[in-house]
């Protein structure tokens, strides 16, 4: 697996300097699609937009396994200085952006279409089937999208014709390079876009009680929610976190305006209390508002569910994860972790696991590394191959399994 390290490097830096914003992979799609067809893999394209499905079929039947990769990039000025950082821009809201591979997906790909030309080259001993999912969009559905990457694939049959019993995927993130770590069940938040709306009636700022103060609704709103969390949600059982991230009202300093929005994101680790939580926001939205005399409209979008790890799965990759990187190097009881992933949709159709890698600059701290969507974040290229190998071990066990 070690031969093909240099291919692999050198796909990582070619997409890390032509990064594409989600639903916008074309170019790196057409890499991708390429590349499986000069193997000889069955390929499908257009899936879920943007993303490719690639298909091999070993020499005898036998179960089916996916793995999947993510493309896009994000609305980010890089800042790493590498000799081929990127200068690229995309429409992002209505606007030219920086975009830049500032979550390591550009190694993502790069791994997986490494691990490709390894099962390829192996195919005449493979009993079984592996499919290769390459998924645009996880960062998110774009504005004005309904859906991300994951959930569209899934429409569109990623996971149909052949049907995988399993899937299993890799991000790269500050850690000591060559670690891996998940744990079993809950692994990655489920993450909910939150906008809240609120209307009232301008005035002049000397005169706030001839208007609705929208302005003061906000900062009670804010504070309220802030609350919920803090006093009614118990975090050494279910971290939850709720964030008010963004607040936009008004032009003029002495004037309160009519009309003020909010935006944040909720991250929780419980279903039943992620709901519940959702109904008493927004109750408590609604009577905020009702106290200034405005109205309140909260809505809810879910970018991603709960990446949870099937348990029997995580204690069998156990074993397969330490022949790649060494016992003493994964650990599979790591704690959750509040960002999220939408490789939650494909595993809550087939059981999955999905694991961290440790890509952290040699003599660096991880807890100092800039973390994932930095602009001066960056991947330790002497960790490619060892995500190469993940895959390769954890289709080609999954395929040997009694």
């Amino acid at each position: 697996m070690q031969a093909g390290a240099p291919q692999v490097v050198a796909w990582r830096r070619d997409l890390h300097a032509n990064p594409e914003l989600g639903f916008a992979e074309t170019r790196t799609a057409g890499v991708v699609a390429d590349h499986l067809r000069s193997l000889g893999l069955e390929v499908r394209t257009g899936v879920g937009r943007t993303g490719v499905v690639g298909v091999l079929r070993g020499a005898r039947p036998g179960r089916t396994v996916a793995l999947r990769a993510d493309m896009d990039a994000l609305p980010v000025l890089e800042a790493t200085g590498l000799p081929f950082a990127s200068t690229a821009t995309g429409a992002y809201m209505g606007q030219t952006v920086p975009v830049a591979h500032a979550c390591g997906h550009d190694s993502h790909v790069a791994m997986l279409m490494g691990a490709a030309t390894v099962l390829a080259g192996m195919k005449d001993r493979i009993e079984g089937t592996i499919v290769f999912i390459f998924q645009p969009a996880e960062e998110g559905a774009p504005p004005g999208e309904p859906k991300g990457g994951a959930a569209l694939m899934i429409d569109d049959g990623a996971l149909r014709d052949p049907r995988p019993e399993a899937i299993f995927g890799l991000h790269v993130v500050p850690g000591k390079a060559g670690t891996v770590f998940y744990r079993p069940r809950g692994f990655m938040a489920a993450s909910d876009r939150v906008d809240i709306r609120l209307s009232g009636r301008q005035t002049h700022g000397a005169w706030p009680w001839k208007g609705v103060d929208v302005i003061s609704a906000s900062a009670q709103i804010i504070q309220t929610i802030n609350s919920l969390t803090a006093r009614t949600v118990d975090p050494t059982t279910t971290p939850t976190v709720f964030t008010i991230a963004t607040v936009d009202a008004g032009v003029r300093y002495n004037i309160i305006p009519a009309e003020a929005t909010m935006s944040g994101t909720l991250r929780t680790f419980d279903t039943a209390q992620r709901d519940d939580l959702i109904r008493r926001a927004r109750v408590a939205i609604d009577n905020v508002a009702e106290t200034y005399g405005a109205t309140a409209e909260f809505t809810i979008h879910q970018n991603a569910a709960l990446t949870f790890n099937d348990e029997a799965l995580s204690a069998w990759i156990a074993p397969v994860l330490a022949e790649a990187a060494g016992a003493e190097n994964v650990n599979p009881g790591r704690p959750p972790t509040t960002v999220a992933e939408d490789f939650s949709f494909l595993a809550q159709e087939v059981p999955g696991v999905f694991y961290h890698l440790g890509g952290t600059a040699d003599g660096v701290d991880p807890a100092t590394a800039p973390p994932n969507h930095s602009p001066e974040f960056d991947v330790n290229e002497s960790i490619l191959p060892l995500g190469v190998k993940t895959h390769v071990l954890s289709a080609l066990r999954f395929l040997e399994r009694d």
